[in-house]
């Protein structure tokens, strides 16, 4: 409980989101001068289009990383982690209660995660999350990289219409900004969809 004095977080309001037990991670941290977060920022590989960290990435979201990430590195479901996080942004509020637009960015870091774990299911829950969430917050930003993580997932299959599906996704997004990188328009995985798709021309 000294945490959450620490964090001064309106009435404690933290202790009704899900991983309260992962505050103790938090104690590592220096939150005042924010050099720990901005350390875990750069750790989770967390930035905007112009390559520097959105201040958005609060105590909260690093709890609920841990929660997330455990989960995914145990095997179990997911499903119904989602489906509690995206209630909990709904009662608290998608700006967070530190005021962030950046509450999807964390999640979708862990999303790409998925893809080097071979966990292309969790992989497209969590895109498909973030579709949701970029519906409900009414941002196209987050929506357009929820298409991206699903069309990613996607890649990997040798089925020939999952194949199409996939270039379809990412070609709908690919000149959205003018400023792509690989984390926001998966350039890697769309060239694997077009090579395969080639090749599968070949063959036939």
């Amino acid at each position: 409980m000294n945490c959450l004095e620490v964090l001064n977080l309106e009435d404690n309001k933290l202790m009704e989101l899900k991983g309260i037990n992962r505050l103790w991670k938090l104690r590592s941290f220096n939150l005042l001068k924010n050099d720990g977060l901005a350390e875990v920022r750069k750790i989770l590989g967390e930035r905007d289009e112009d390559g520097y960290a959105p201040i958005g990435f609060t105590p909260l979201h690093y709890v609920r990383y841990c929660n997330l990430r455990d989960l995914l590195k145990s095997g179990n479901s997911i499903e119904e982690f989602l489906a509690d996080l995206f209630e909990d942004y709904k009662k608290i509020g998608f700006g967070d209660l530190l005021g962030s637009d950046n509450v999807w960015w964390w999640i979708y870091t862990l999303g790409f995660k998925c893809l080097e774990w071979e966990k292309f299911r969790e992989g497209k829950q969590i895109g498909k999350f973030l579709m949701e969430f970029g519906k409900e917050k009414k941002n196209e930003k987050a929506k357009y990289c929820a298409q991206n993580l699903i069309a990613s997932t996607l890649s990997f299959t040798e089925d020939n219409d999952t194949l199409v599906k996939a270039k379809t996704l990412f070609e709908e997004i690919k000149d959205k900004y003018e400023r792509w990188d690989e984390f926001y328009f998966s350039k890697s995985h769309y060239d694997k969809v077009l090579k395969k798709l080639n090749e599968s021309k070949d063959i036939g």
